[in-house]
């Protein structure tokens, strides 16, 4: 048995023939030359990373491209497959391939080519290919073209949907992760960029730090680019399951006998302990409480044993510098109604850990708004008055108020002010002209009495807030008499889940006609009673909307994969297992991982941006069937739901994965009459259903179940249930579902 090796130098044709004693088919090399970590030895932390960075960072560099030895020829070398010297084996789908049919070599006419993959994506700070990191085979891989396209410059992590070629392969839209057999070998040359170029140097001798963050989606910004990526946790996780292998071995010696360094990790993987989990440990379980419009206090778990304090940032400017041990701060001078990103982080000396961070809404603007609107038959065309509904709890009523816009005359500002009270969300608010008038109709007395609540069924109605109009009832320019919103002797009333806005819709209300309460003489026997209370502002939205929840097993592991399409006011998640089935068909269930114990599963509070969480769970048996079901939990303590989802535990060597199964966008989305609904399928005979639900859970229409062949296949919704009965206006979730894989989207049917 031999393996063809190259001789640097011969040029690039030459080669020669090296007979190697195989051992279980792993090739035997030279080893790590005897004294080359001595440096390394008895040191952590940043003592070790400064000592690899001084071992590795003086290597050999070779050309991108060129016509004597180049990073296509080391590659051909270092990548070839042991089972067929004329392949290499491509890093993504495992495939062994033709080295000859590559970007460089052959016509991209009918063919499957491989390139240069920049596993520490080039964009993430060195993008010109004079940089030293640019040509350094140590995190260069051969890659299928398309493939290494979708994974563009992706940070690592786990979740997302299957590629469609890659199929070991999950991506979504910031993060990439690759096939189990090759997670240890990405992790590591991660590790070692970040050593090798602590600093790296641009061709203008400027410098850069590639460093590791414990989170995906960096923001790359202008070239050069941020030199940052994520995520480390999951890294150091890939490094843990997935350990060095013969073929990694042996490619870290290729590459050394070319550029004269190695990778300090495949050598030593313990240095990775040494080096990460000696670091100063971050935060957790950052939250917030006691929110008002302008202030809110945060609050943090300290992991850290030796910090020198903590450092506070609002939207990524850092406010606040706190002593050890502290693990609260207030924070004041906010505007309400806003949204902002907190980070907390320890700090010792001149390093920094990585930071927990927590979306936040403030309350104010919004909270308040205008319900209900109304014109009496009583003496002097009594009540009259508004209704407004508390969307939210408001600390200080005294910065919101009321006026009217009398016969089309203009805006005369706000007429009255609330006093300086609290407000609880849920409550509503009368404030009446009178209340004499109003207590005898209602039979009950308004909260406030003000003269601008004089208010005839053709004028308008606006609300303020700190001097702002915020929201408005009727068109304050137009006299309402014989206008849509006229409700002379009657009243208008808001539907449900309307949003404050000061332009007027009268499409958002209803009316009970002009004159309708004429010769009544109270609310409860009128024959169209002005609607008291009935206002609200209930979220079609589940608190957390799931657009993957799937189980794998591998290694006689279970490892849950969900993403999130957003979250409101999420603290986290809570993950439960059936125990073996009990009598008849009941489950039962038990906790197994919480947000208050795990902070890997703590939420993201309230965001529209994409998150992707994982959990492995190893307290199961090879051969049993698990179901597991997640919750989240919001921050007044309410549990939400998901559906189940279940999986067989395989034994060590084998790997259950869902079948590539991709449930693509709908469109249109909002849609009236229809919405298409397409997903494709990698391999025949999976067992799915494609079914429509309401946003409380209930089964609104299968459309599709049973055995599905491979490709791709498309259905039409119609706004229908199973009976064949229309369903009305409001979100809907699409649900494909494989049994071990959940995939979950939102449409929107508009009539």
């Amino acid at each position: 048995m031999g393996k063809t090796c190259q001789f640097l130098s011969h040029g690039k044709n030459t080669y020669i023939m090296w007979l190697f004693l195989m051992v279980a088919t792993s090739f035997s090399w030279a080893g790590i030359p005897s004294g080359y970590y001595d440096n390394a030895a008895g040191k952590s932390g940043s003592d070790l990373k400064s000592a690899l960075h001084a071992i590795v960072s003086d290597h050999t560099k070779y050309s991108y491209t060129s016509s004597s030895t180049d990073v296509w020829d080391i590659l051909k070398a270092t990548d070839e497959d042991p089972e067929n010297s004329s392949n290499v084996i491509l890093l993504y789908t495992g495939r062994s391939q033709a080295k000859t049919l590559n970007s460089g070599e052959a016509s991209p006419n009918g063919s499957n080519r491989w390139n240069r993959e920049h596993v520490w994506s080039k964009s993430h700070g060195f993008p010109a290919e004079s940089d030293t990191a640019y040509t350094d085979c140590h995190h260069l891989r051969p890659a299928d073209e398309s493939v290494n396209s979708s994974r563009s410059n992706l940070d690592f992590d786990d979740g997302g949907s299957a590629h469609v070629e890659a199929t070991g392969c999950n991506y979504d839209s910031d993060s990439w992760e690759p096939r189990d057999a090759v997670k240890g070998d990405v992790a590591r040359m991660m590790f070692y960029m970040v050593v090798r170029y602590d600093p790296g140097y641009h061709s203008d001798n400027s410098t850069y730090d590639l460093e590791l963050v414990d989170y995906a989606g960096v923001d790359i910004g202008d070239p050069p680019g941020e030199p940052l990526f994520g995520k480390l946790s999951t890294l150091l996780t890939w490094h843990e399951d997935d350990p060095v292998d013969s073929f990694e071995s042996n490619r870290n010696e290729v590459v050394y006998s070319y550029q004269g360094n190695r990778n300090p990790f495949i050598d030593h993987p313990e240095y990775v302990d040494s080096l990460w989990n000696d670091a100063l440990q971050a935060p957790t379980n950052l939250s917030a409480s006691n929110l008002t419009e302008t202030t809110l206090t945060l609050t943090w778990a300290d992991n850290a044993t030796d910090e020198s304090g903590y450092y506070i940032y609002q939207d990524d400017a850092k406010i606040s510098t706190l002593s050890a041990n502290i693990t609260t701060t207030n924070i004041t001078g906010l505007t309400s109604g806003s949204t902002y990103t907190f980070k907390v982080s320890a700090y010792r000396n001149t390093e920094e850990s990585t930071k927990a961070t927590l979306d936040v809404t403030t309350n104010g603007v919004g909270n308040l708004i205008i319900s209900g609107v109304y014109d009496g038959p009583l003496t002097g065309g009594t009540p009259k008055g508004v209704e407004l509904y508390v969307i939210a709890n408001i600390a200080d009523l005294s910065k919101y108020g009321v006026g009217s816009a009398n016969n089309g005359g203009g805006t005369d500002g706000e007429e009255y002010t609330f006093p300086a009270v609290a407000a609880t969300a849920g409550d509503f608010i009368y404030v009446a002209s009178e209340s004499p008038q109003f207590t005898s109709w209602f039979n009950s007395a308004p909260d406030y009495t003000s003269g601008s609540m004089g208010i005839n069924g053709d004028d308008a109605v606006e609300l303020f807030y700190n001097g702002s109009a915020i929201d408005v009832f009727g068109d304050i320019s137009i006299d309402g008499s014989g206008q849509s919103w006229d409700y002379l002797d009657g009243w208008a009333y808001s539907k449900d889940d309307r949003s404050v806005a000061t332009t007027f819709n009268a499409d958002n209300w209803t009316y009970s006609g002009i004159n309708a309460l004429d010769g009544e003489t109270t609310n409860a026997s009128a024959d169209t009673k002005v609607p008291v209370g009935t206002f609200s502002t209930t979220d079609s939205s589940l608190p957390v909307e799931l657009s993957v929840w799937k189980a794998t097993s591998s290694n006689g592991r279970v490892k849950l994969i969900w993403a999130t399409e957003s979250e409101i006011e999420n603290q986290g998640f809570i993950i439960e297992r059936t125990l073996r089935q009990a009598q008849g068909s009941i489950l039962e269930w038990v906790e197994i991982a919480s947000f208050v114990t795990n902070s890997a599963l703590l939420g993201h509070g309230s965001t529209s941006a994409l998150h992707d969480y994982s959990y492995i769970d190893r307290q199961v048996e090879v051969g049993e069937s698990y179901r597991y079901r997640l919750s989240d939990v919001d921050y007044r303590g309410n549990v939400t739901e998901h559906p189940v989802t279940f999986v067989r535990v395989k034994d060590t060597g084998t790997d259950l994965r869902p079948a590539n199964v991709l449930l693509h966008k709908a469109f249109p989305n909002p849609f009236n009459p229809e919405v298409n609904l397409s997903f494709t399928l990698g391999k025949s005979g999976e067992e799915l259903s494609l079914e429509i639900f309401d946003v409380r859970g209930t089964l609104i229409q299968t459309l599709s179940s049973g055995y599905h062949e491979m490709g791709s296949h498309n259905f039409l919704w119609s706004g229908i249930n199973s009976e064949r009965n229309t369903v009305s206006s409001g979100v809907y979730l699409v649900r494909l579902s494989t049994g071990s894989t959940n995939q979950i989207q939102r449409v929107a049917l508009i009539r």
